[in-house]
């Protein structure tokens, strides 16, 4: 026994010369116990990794009821005011080209047309707040997510018309002011504009009933809708033009107040 533990010993000497049979055992041990050390952190790190999502998914699921992700709310204010720009540009465009009344209203059309066309439906943003409150009367979109997304639109809105106000020559400032509410009595002109805002935002609702060809089949809905009524449909679109000329009459009575009975209504009818 002696002879063959002194063979063995020779033959490991060899192999590795520093190290003894015992040295290899004891090596060998801590290297079971250095690597049951390393996965525990392991499974460690893992589980808390695991525990961290976990709270983090909790933390989405209570907050995203109270806040959205801030970058879509960014994306709101960021489309509002490119929607907006677009717009007061033609207008202002086709005033320094000295258009008359039906040039510059074709204009502006056509430029709603294709920004609903390239812009609204690619982006999926909804760009009108009366949109943003049909879809949250709908239980599209929760409550506090609605009053974000119309708060970027409006605020979108008003760096738009700004933009315009800092590049546009002085002299075409007075063609961009809010729109004029319908004739008549205040009562009138609020149904007036609750009609034809609560069409626009059904239409908005049930755009999918439309089937392929969608964006163009809306846009060309939303410009007869204009045509027709004459109504803004948008208080954010009214609201950037009341504050361009500073002119206020009739923005919360009429634009505000009309556009969210059609948008509620609207949006009921669609739940």
């Amino acid at each position: 026994m002696e002879k063959s533990l002194s063979a063995r010993e020779k033959a490991v000497s060899m192999l590795h010369p520093p190290i003894s049979v015992g040295s290899c055992a004891w090596s060998h041990a801590r290297s079971r116990s250095a690597w049951g050390e390393a996965s525990a952190r392991a499974m460690l790190s893992k589980d808390l990794r695991m525990r961290l999502c976990a709270n983090s998914r909790a933390s989405h699921a209570t907050l995203g009821g109270v806040m959205p992700a801030m970058y879509l709310v960014f994306a709101q204010a960021i489309r509002s005011f490119a929607f907006k720009l677009f717009v007061h540009a033609a207008i202002v465009g086709s005033a320094w080209c000295a258009l008359g009344g039906d040039a510059t209203a074709a204009v502006v059309q056509a430029t709603v047309w294709l920004l609903i066309v390239l812009l609204a439906f690619p982006s999926g943003a909804f760009l009108n707040s009366a949109i943003t409150l049909a879809a949250c009367a709908a239980g599209k979109l929760a409550q506090s997510d609605a009053v974000l997304y119309i708060g970027a639109q409006f605020a979108g809105s008003a760096v738009a018309v700004e933009a315009i106000r800092a590049l546009a020559p002085l002299d075409l400032h007075g063609a961009i002011g809010p729109p004029p509410p319908a004739e008549g009595s205040y009562s009138s002109a609020i149904l007036h504009e609750a009609l034809f805002a609560g069409a626009n935002c059904l239409l908005a609702l049930n755009s999918s009933a439309l089937g392929t060809g969608t964006p163009l089949k809306v846009a060309t809905i939303v410009i007869l809708l204009i045509r027709i009524g004459g109504a803004c449909m948008d208080p954010s679109a009214a609201f950037a033009g009341a504050l361009f000329a500073g002119r206020y009459t009739d923005l919360v009575e009429v634009y505000c107040v009309g556009a969210a009975l059609g948008a509620i209504a609207a949006g009921t009818l669609s739940r």
